[in-house]
């Protein structure tokens, strides 16, 4: 741990300087103002321990001079969290806005830059003010490698982000995640540093699997299929049937005498429409089954059978 960094003050910061930066952030990490943030705690702690040891060293000067050493962080672990997201013809159509569980968003205190604004120029906690990120000897010549913070200058304008460490996002229980226009059935989306996590140490990407899933509608190629249901008298008689399409609008399909059970209409141009060539909208009729136990139906259906009879027989006697 960094004391500088957790308090975001500079190395030659004063006494009252360090007691100022800790009052103001133990206000916003204290558990009692924060009672619904299991981690309010653990922030709160670390702050404590910062603002000791850096309390402590001012008030023993020989110690003051004597850098805080770079403590050197283990290898963070690399990891893909794979998840599925499940879409409506429509959500797959038009884009829309998906709750994914269990993966990193940004963090809402520096909105994901991993810094906030110093209130002017301050020393650069990563190279100490010199400017010098580290030094290393190659043959007879020294060479420096310029602080990547600082750009050399030992002088930065923004504090690590308290919140994030300076990650930049935090770990959440889930993030909304946009999905865009036309994604169809198993395309992959991939949110870099999805599966970043500071506390565990782990660093990775969140590969985002889309399953269009619709009890009403299926997407076939650029055309989109759905089924309409009528009694058997309309099937047979002809009659008209309200089809609704994936954004809610509907359209009126004439269906004409003698249609089967099964049969097909194409209405043009009512499928896909983001693809170069528009699809169509493929209505599949469906037939009512019919209850003998209901009143007449058994009635019905006999006179239908011996009127069908007699018709044939007139039939074949010609």
């Amino acid at each position: 741990m960094n004391p500088f960094t957790v308090l975001g003050v500079p190395f030659n910061a004063k006494k009252d300087e360090v007691t100022a930066a800790f009052r103001q952030l133990a206000k916003k990490c204290h558990p009692d103002l924060n009672p619904g943030d299991p981690e309010a705690g653990e922030r709160f702690r670390t702050l404590n321990e910062a603002y000791r040891t850096l309390i402590e060293e001012i008030d023993a000067p020989h110690q003051r001079d004597r850098r805080p050493p770079l403590k050197r962080s283990a290898a963070p672990t690399v990891v893909t969290i794979r998840r599925n997201v499940f879409l409506t013809v429509h959500e797959a159509i038009t884009g829309c806005k998906k709750r994914v569980e269990g993966i990193s968003g940004p963090c809402s205190c520096c909105s994901g830059s991993g810094r906030v604004s110093a209130p002017g120029p301050v020393e650069c906690t990563a190279c100490f003010g010199t400017g010098v990120r580290h030094s290393r000897q190659s043959g007879f010549i020294n060479l420096k490698v310029e602080c990547g913070d600082c750009k050399g200058s030992g002088k930065v304008t923004w504090f690590k982000c308290h919140e994030c460490g300076g990650f930049g996002n935090v770990h959440m229980d889930s993030c909304d995640v946009d999905i865009p226009p036309g994604t169809r059935s198993g395309e992959q989306l991939v949110i870099p540093g999805g599966a970043d996590d500071r506390r565990e140490n782990v660093v990775g990407d969140v590969e985002i699997t889309v399953v269009v899933k619709d009890r009403k509608f299926r997407i076939a190629g650029n055309d989109i299929e759905t089924a309409v249901t009528v009694d058997i008298w309309d099937a047979v008689l002809g009659t008209t049937a309200d089809v609704s399409l994936p954004s809610g609008e509907v359209c009126r399909l004439v269906i004409p005498p003698e249609t089967p059970h099964g049969g097909r209409f194409r209405i043009k141009g009512r499928g896909l429409h983001y693809t170069e060539e528009k699809g169509d909208l493929v209505v599949t009729l469906k037939t009512r089954n019919l209850k003998l136990s209901d009143p007449g139906v058994r009635q019905a259906m006999e006179a239908l059978r011996d009127a069908s009879i007699a018709s044939s027989r007139k039939t074949d006697d010609l």
